[in-house]
C-alpha cells in the first residue's frame, strides 16, 4: 500500500498505514487462531475492548450502539427509540438491579451495529483490492 492508495479518508492516513503494518504480524510465534484465556504468553491481540474500540476508530471504522428487547423482539430505533417497554411482549426496556428495581439509562441488552459504508470504503480505497473485488463487472 501506497500514499496513492490512502485517498481522502478523512483522518490521519499515516495511522492508518500503520495499523495495516500491524495486521501483517502474527499474533504470537507460531500462531494458530484461538480466543480468549487460550492465547499463549506474547500475544498482540488487544487485552481489552478499550484497545479494540481504538484500533477501528484508527481504522475510521465507526459503530452505533442500540438497545434491543431482551427476548429479541425489537430494536429501540426509529418509532420505538422512546419507548421503555416492548410492544410484543411488555418486558422493561432497562436492566433489573438484585432487588428487582429497574435501573433507567442501563439498558438489558444493547447491539452494536457496524455501518456498511465506512467499511466498504475501507475495502475499496485500495487499488488493488478494488480491482479483485470488481472482476466480475469488468
Amino acid at each position: 500500500m501506497d500514499d496513492n492508495d490512502l485517498c481522502d479518508i478523512g483522518y490521519d492516513p499515516y495511522q492508518f498505514a500503520n495499523v495495516i503494518g500491524d495486521g501483517d504480524q502474527p499474533l504470537y510465534p507460531g500462531c494458530m487462531i484461538l480466543q480468549g484465556d487460550l492465547l499463549p504468553e506474547r500475544n498482540t491481540l488487544p487485552p481489552s475492548m478499550y484497545d479494540a474500540k481504538k484500533t477501528l476508530s484508527a481504522l475510521g471504522m465507526s459503530y452505533e450502539k442500540i438497545h434491543a428487547c431482551p427476548n429479541d423482539c425489537i430494536l429501540y430505533r426509529k418509532d420505538y427509540e422512546d419507548s421503555t417497554h416492548c410492544p410484543t411482549c411488555g418486558i422493561s426496556r432497562w436492566k433489573e438491579d438484585k432487588d428487582s428495581i429497574l435501573n433507567e439509562g442501563v439498558p438489558a441488552k444493547v447491539m452494536w451495529y457496524f455501518p456498511l459504508i465506512p467499511r466498504f470504503k475501507r475495502i475499496f480505497q485500495s487499488r488493488k483490492i478494488a480491482k479483485s473485488l470488481t472482476w466480475h463487472a469488468d
